[in-house]
Parts: structure tokens; C-alpha cells; sequence
């Protein structure tokens, strides 16, 4: 399965700046097989839904991470 990750140029610095994680590192958590996924419901919407996520990213620090599908892409 092909994954695209389609970033917004604030959230890359603010997560980088903020949290000490770069964009390579939060995009390898989704490779992780022991992957858990939760819908976020508290900031779903009818038109969108969002999802949390809790990996290992290549570094092997398990972060979260935040997200919508739009258009099969992870954003």
C-alpha cells in the first residue's frame, strides 16, 4: 500500500520547534507493525473524521500523532 503524507508548512515547524520531531520521524510511525489506532472523536466532524495514532518511529520513541484521510492521504 502506497502512503502519502501531505503537510502543512506551520504544523512541520511548530512540530519540530515544539515537540523536538521532525517530519521523517513522525511519518515513520505509520510503518510500525504494532501500529494502534483510535478515532479521535472529540475533533471529528460529520464531514471529517480524525484519528490518533501511537507508534515507534524509527528513532524507537513512541509518539502520537493526529490526523485526517483526505483524498487516501494522510495529513
Amino acid at each position: 500500500m502506497l502512503i502519502e503524507f501531505d503537510w502543512d508548512q506551520w504544523n512541520i515547524q511548530k512540530n519540530e520547534s515544539k515537540h523536538g520531531v521532525s517530519k521523517l520521524e513522525s511519518e515513520s510511525l505509520f510503518f510500525d507493525k504494532d501500529f494502534v489506532l483510535y478515532p479521535d472523536i472529540q475533533h471529528s466532524t460529520p464531514q471529517e473524521s480524525r484519528y490518533i495514532a501511537y507508534a515507534k518511529a524509527y528513532t524507537h520513541r513512541v509518539l502520537m500523532c493526529a490526523f485526517t484521510i483526505r483524498s487516501k492521504k494522510l495529513e
